[in-house]
């Protein structure tokens, strides 16, 4: 142990009744009632909310304020703004004996250490054992109140640089949309005299659909080739190139579909409605994506690509709303192309690729900063848990004894803490009383 007068070691099952939610069935769920408190509603995963509306004990009922720890999926520790509710299993409610707050950075800190050692494949949890028996320091109670002020005052200022990083991060997306806009409209390269004619887009190459006739399309002796087979979401994940892929035809795969060559420009038709990518490598799609392949000497797939992407969100609009959104090739077929000449085109293509460089490397500078707070958060909590971010009171009550006295009251409630001990201050005036 450090050497911090006042503080002891302890372990967390020590500082509190930690009470499990209650396993609330589907069929128990109700329009009405008190709010089910699930993972997805602490963490903002979802915002759907349960009901129940039937009797359910005291102890299942969580009020504002309470603090609550998720230990199956998603491994975190919150305060419930409210209202009233009820607790689902897979989540603990906390009747502390200590600081609420200053339980909640133990909690924090302690997850951290427990994440390593979850257990459980499809959904990780970590078990009540090793929770209740992980070592903490524990401070005075007084300085428990300072070591809380300390960390969010820390805190506070890194949220305010984090949301700094944030619009800064928003302004990169609209500094994207307006670059593509300027690229496509002839104001990001200078064109004096400009006069573009516009083309349809069939008359500037090879424009159709994918083929994969086959039925079933999973059928196994169509894959485990040498033929890459993209998807749609290979292409929204584009780059706008497409060097990457999941699944590749065998020679059965190749006979039911066809190879498209590398430099094909690919556009989806359905589910994601008019994303484009650009192919790296000889590939089959099937006829959810539309391929494009540009005649030599008349246009350019960057070029062509840059204005789909342009013109995404309007022909997005042109799906009907069914359960998959799609459209058909004939609104391709319908496109009208600017079309300036290839030196111009190269001209475009090489300065917004140079604006987009730039671009990249500004958001992947706020990535790490995002990532460096997370950090830095994570070593204040350490810092502050380790007595050294907060000067020591030789004055405050030793935490020893703030122990022998959750013991006896432990003891007196069957380890159970009564409502009283919800409220560690009111605990102190107690004993002291």
């Amino acid at each position: 142990m450090m050497d911090l007068p006042g503080w002891a070691e302890t372990r967390l099952g020590m500082l509190g009744r930690y009470v499990n939610g209650r396993g609330f069935k589907s069929s128990e769920w109700s329009d009405s009632g008190l709010p089910i408190i699930r993972i997805q509603n602490l963490t903002g995963s979802s915002s759907t909310v349960n009901y129940y509306s039937g009797v359910v004990e005291d102890r299942y009922i969580v009020e504002p304020g309470d603090l609550l720890i998720s230990w199956a999926a998603t491994l975190g520790a919150y305060f419930w703004p409210g209202p009233r509710a009820v607790l689902n299993q897979h989540i603990f409610r906390v009747e502390s004996y200590i600081n609420k707050n200053f339980h909640k950075y133990l909690v924090d800190n302690a997850l951290r250490e427990l994440m390593t050692k979850t257990h459980g494949s499809g959904m990780v949890h970590i078990t009540r054992k090793p929770f209740d028996e992980t070592p903490v320091l524990l401070p005075p109670l007084a300085e428990q109140g300072r070591i809380v002020a300390a960390i969010e005052e820390q805190f506070s200022r890194l949220d305010v640089g984090v949301t700094a990083l944030e619009r800064a991060r928003q302004n990169l997306k609209y500094m994207r949309s307006a670059l593509l806009q300027a690229a496509v409209t002839g104001q990001l390269v200078s064109d004096p005299g400009r006069q573009w004619e516009r083309r349809l887009l069939p008359t500037l190459g090879t424009l159709d659909r994918g083929k994969s006739r086959h039925r079933p399309r999973n059928a196994p002796e169509l894959y485990g080739g040498p033929y890459p087979f993209i998807q749609t979401g290979d292409v929204a994940a584009a780059t706008p190139w497409i060097r990457s892929y999941s699944q590749a035809y065998s020679e059965d795969g190749l006979a039911q579909s066809r190879l498209w060559p590398s430099g094909t420009l690919c556009i989806t038709i359905a589910a994601n409605i008019a994303r484009t990518g650009i192919l790296a490598f000889d590939a089959c799609f099937p006829d959810s994506v539309v391929g494009f392949v540009p005649d030599d000497g008349l246009t350019a797939a960057r070029w062509v690509e840059l204005i789909v992407r342009h013109m995404q969100s309007r022909l997005e609009r042109l799906a009907p709303a069914t359960a998959q959104k799609n459209i058909n090739l004939a609104v391709l077929r319908a496109l009208e192309i600017p079309y300036p000449d290839m030196r111009y085109q190269a001209k475009v293509v090489e300065e917004y690729d140079r604006h987009m460089s730039l671009i990249a490397s500004l958001d992947e500078a706020i990535d790490t900063a995002v990532r460096q707070s997370h950090r830095l958060r994570a070593a204040i909590l350490t810092i502050a848990l380790s007595g050294k971010l907060t000067p020591q009171e030789p004055s405050d009550e030793p935490a020893s004894v703030l122990l022998e006295r959750i013991a006896v009251e432990r003891t007196q409630s069957n380890g159970h803490a009564p409502t009283l001990t919800r409220n560690a201050h009111l605990l102190q005036q107690k004993v002291k009383a």
